[in-house]
């Protein structure tokens, strides 16, 4: 009986992680490893089969010919579990690869976005520098025109 309630708890787990696989596939059917994705799936789907034909035979303890059901549906388990973990294994290698790739383009990018930030800094800081200088020559042309001005005033009044 302690079997069968683990099992019907693994069955339980097991549709969860399916729904949770439904929000994944959302990710990744437009990317490259689509196929992989897909034959990930389908063993997940081999697996939750085994996990009902096993609860199933737990509860009816049925067996075929000389090889007990039981057996049989193990090793499918077993065989077909370790072709999804392969494939498991190497979609994480690949996604993880694509993230690292991703994030050296990232870094490559801040780097570039930095000199940019330094090069137009440094360009503003010498304009501004420029037109400072302008400013000031411009207001002391203007100073000094006042200044011609009033000498003119002042020689027309004498």
């Amino acid at each position: 009986m302690f079997n069968i309630i683990l099992v019907i708890l693994g069955i339980l787990m097991f549709i969860y992680a399916v729904i949770q696989y439904r929000n994944l596939w959302k990710l990744v059917y437009k990317t490259s490893l689509k196929k992989w994705w897909l034959i990930l799936l389908v063993l997940i789907v081999l697996f939750g089969v085994g996990y009902i034909v096993f609860a199933y035979i737990l509860i009816t303890n049925q067996q075929i010919g000389n090889l007990p059901l039981l057996e049989r549906v193990v090793s499918y388990v077993f065989f077909f579990g370790a072709i999804f973990v392969i494939i498991t294994t190497h979609l994480i290698y690949f996604a993880l690869r694509g993230l690292q790739r991703e994030n050296r383009k990232t870094k490559r990018i801040l780097t570039e976005l930095e000199k940019s930030k330094s090069s137009v800094e440094r360009q503003v800081t010498e304009r501004t520098a420029q037109l400072e200088k302008a400013n000031k020559f411009m207001t002391d042309r203007e100073l000094k025109m006042v200044e011609l001005k009033k000498e003119i005033q002042e020689l027309k009044n004498k």
